[in-house]
């Protein structure tokens, strides 16, 4: 809730009401992952959505715009590179962070890039184009 000086509290609640919340898309085939990162990057005030796998992003990105998404390294069945790439050839206006959870350590170090990601993406994006990102989080 932002509060302002000045401002009503019924104010208040509509200026929250029309932020524009960040949209996270993880692709990750096992359920373990995106459930951890589900409950953190929602109670830091993210909007998660997830897919299964490389098909079910597609038919998500279809009529959605994430600004971050989440590739897991060891997607089942799919190469994440051959993903990225065809990612990067679609929808090359999406940032793409690929990422291995190895250990528990790894989730909040992977918090940590997600939102070195997203500060990078709304300073520097908008003026430079894509820039590809590769930061060891295991």
């Amino acid at each position: 809730m932002i509060f302002m000086p000045g401002i009503s509290k019924k104010e208040s609640i509509a200026v929250k009401q029309n932020e524009k919340r960040i949209d996270i898309l993880i692709v990750d085939d096992q359920p373990y992952i995106p459930d951890l990162l589900s409950v953190e990057l929602t109670q830091d005030g993210y909007l998660v959505k997830r897919a299964g796998n490389a098909e079910a992003m597609w038919e998500y990105l279809r009529d959605m715009q994430p600004d971050l998404l989440l590739l897991d390294h060891y997607l089942n069945g799919t190469e994440s590179w051959d993903v990225l790439l065809d990612i990067n050839r679609r929808r090359p206006e999406i940032p793409v962070l690929i990422y291995v959870i190895k250990h528990f350590d790894a989730l909040y170090r992977l918090k940590q890039t997600i939102s070195e990601v997203l500060s990078l993406k709304r300073n520097v994006l908008k003026e430079w184009g894509k820039i590809n990102l590769i930061k060891d989080c295991a």
